[in-house]
C-alpha cells in the first residue's frame, strides 16, 4: 500500500537494532523495484538512467524484469524515509512497484 514507507523503514530498523545495530553506521543499501504484470518495459532504460544519474549502482533483478540499486548511507538517516517515499512515488508513476530495501547488519565496534 503506497505512502506507509516510513512504517515499512521503521519494521527493517527494529530487525537491526535486534542484532545491536542502530541504523546510523554507512553501510550497503539494496533497493528492489518490479513492473506490474502488462506494464510497457519500453521506458526501462530510461528508469535505469535516472536511477544512475542518482548515483545508484543498477542492476537486473533476477526475475520479472525488475531491477536492483544499491547506494551507501545510513537508514537512520533523517532524510532516508523520504527518499524511500520519493522511490515508492515515483516508480508508482512509472507502473512499477518499489518493493522496498534490505542492508546487512552493521554492530558497533566493541
Amino acid at each position: 500500500m503506497p505512502g506507509n514507507q516510513r512504517e515499512k523503514n521503521d519494521a527493517v530498523r527494529r530487525s537491526l537494532a535486534g542484532y545491536g545495530d542502530d541504523g546510523t553506521a554507512d553501510r550497503d543499501i539494496i533497493h528492489y523495484a518490479y513492473p506490474y504484470q502488462g506494464t510497457d518495459l519500453s521506458p526501462r532504460p530510461q528508469i535505469i538512467a535516472s536511477l544512475k544519474s542518482q548515483g545508484f549502482a543498477v542492476r537486473d533483478a533476477a526475475s520479472h524484469a525488475g531491477l536492483v540499486f544499491e547506494h551507501t548511507g545510513a537508514v537512520a538517516d533523517p532524510n532516508f524515509d523520504a527518499l524511500t517515499e520519493q522511490l515508492e512515488s515515483w516508480f508508482a508513476g512509472q507502473r512499477w512497484e518499489y518493493d522496498g530495501w534490505e542492508c546487512a547488519v552493521v554492530k558497533p565496534d566493541a
